[in-house]
């Protein structure tokens, strides 16, 4: 007997390193058992429109279109017929759409005609929030923003990953039908030692403006002569002018380095060695690398995300609300403060362990997939 058919419509992991992407690959491995899986795969890394076969699920690649990209700033609009094709030859009893978008609007207009379950996974923090931008990009988002949220109210199922996307989920949407999940990691089953000197500091992410890369590379340069402490970033390189920046930096930076891209494996091997991690983020959702860091015993100094205020309720970190200053002096006691590194590493990797591990939060997710409690 066949099984039910799920669609996953979120860029494939590893394909698409991203955490979105990471999660839905976890979701996805957790149901194979149970139904049939399938990616819709959007990507600017797929050449070409086609499906492989890895991994136990079928992969659909949609390419992205650069030309479309530069013409309107966008070019999910451009899938309503190709991800309609695939749902028609595989017949999806079961939906799943992450990163509220053009595609959100089309998995809600699709379920009205081909009745699936339709579970929408809000990512980030402005996915539900009004369009900030402006001249054309602002008509281009503003129409992305009406209808996906069109999409949007005709879930079945709202995960969001806080209490903010919560909230906008009820103005927005006016639904408050959602459930606050958080990401989750396994738990490790094996120790986790640091070295004492020097201190290990981390900033991982895709380098781009909403990443704040540059902020990052204010607080390595006000620390570049504290042998006591060193600097690596991590992450796919970004504009022109802010790698030239980079580079210039670890030229004259003997306490800092700049690694590229690296896996999601090399991710977690860093977190283990490292001590800190920083994220300078304007926003996120609930940031997949904070998990991976706590299992690993590596607090998060944070200039702005403090999801559910969990870094200053439970002393996973710090959050500096905005404040380059308060970053600094946090590092600079950090550093020299072993009583304080060790409370903060041990209680980071007991918050993961009690509230973020995979047995806590796949339960609730499958439930809410499926529908009910298997």
């Amino acid at each position: 007997m066949s099984k039910p058919v799920i669609a996953f419509v979120v860029s494939y992991f590893p394909i698409a390193p991203g955490g979105a992407e990471l999660q839905s690959y976890l979701i996805a491995k957790s149901l194979r058992n149970e139904l049939d899986i399938h990616f819709i795969s959007m990507s600017n890394r797929h050449e070409k429109s086609g499906k492989i076969e890895q991994d136990g699920f079928t992969i659909w690649f949609i390419p992205k279109r650069p030309i479309a990209r530069r013409l309107f700033c966008h070019d999910e609009f451009l899938n309503y017929y190709k991800i309609k094709k695939i749902f028609n030859q595989i017949k999806p009893v079961y939906v799943y759409q992450r990163c509220i978008g053009y595609n959100t609007w089309i998995c809600g207009n699709l379920k009205k005609r081909l009745n699936y379950r339709f579970i929408l996974h809000v990512a980030n923090d402005n996915d539900l929030s009004p369009a900030l931008s402006t001249g054309i990009r602002y008509i281009v988002f503003k129409i992305e923003k009406i209808l996906s949220r069109k999409g949007a109210s005709l879930a079945d199922k709202i995960f969001v990953q806080n209490k903010f996307q919560a909230k906008s989920c009820i103005d927005f949407l006016h639904r408050n039908d959602y459930e606050i999940v958080y990401n989750f990691s396994h738990v490790l089953d094996y120790p986790i030692i640091k070295n004492t000197k020097p201190i290990h500091v981390i900033w991982v992410a895709n380098i781009k403006p909403i990443k704040n890369p540059s902020l990052y590379l204010d607080i390595v340069k006000y620390f570049s002569n504290n042998p006591n402490v060193d600097f690596t970033m991590a992450g796919i390189p970004g504009s022109n002018e802010i790698m030239e920046e980079i580079y210039q930096i670890e030229k004259n930076t003997k306490n800092f380095k700049y690694v590229g891209y690296i896996s999601n494996d090399d991710v977690n091997n860093s977190l283990e060695r490292s001590h800190l991690l920083i994220n300078t983020s304007f926003y996120e959702g609930f940031s997949n690398t904070f998990v991976q860091a706590w299992f690993r015993k590596c607090p998060v100094l944070s200039y702005r995300v403090n999801p559910d205020n969990l870094i200053s309720e439970h002393s996973l970190g710090f959050c500096a609300n905005g404040d380059k200053n308060l970053m600094i002096a946090f590092l600079n006691d950090y550093i020299f403060n072993y009583r304080k590194r060790e409370e903060l590493e041990n209680k980071s990797l007991l918050f993961a362990v009690n509230n973020l591990s995979d047995k806590v939060i796949l339960p609730k997710i499958k439930t809410g997939i499926i529908g009910y409690e298997k």
